[in-house]
């Protein structure tokens, strides 16, 4: 951290790669918004399922 403290603990990290072919520029730009935010919602969808109750517990959080 800035302040030099350090953390320990576990990162989550979705990784997403979405293959899409679009006629031209123009179509591309006009649908980057939607696409980006309907991969967000699926990447959403893929870390909460992660988030079971063993897997939370397993990662051991601490609440100071």
């Amino acid at each position: 951290m800035p302040d030099g403290k350090k953390i320990v603990g576990a990162v989550v990290d979705i990784d997403s790669i979405r293959s899409i072919q679009f006629p031209d520029f123009a179509t591309f730009s006009a649908q980057l918004a939607p696409a980006v935010e309907s991969l967000r919602q699926a990447n959403k969808v893929k870390f909460f399922s992660c988030l079971t109750q063993s897997t939370i517990d397993e990662m051991g959080p601490k609440y100071d």
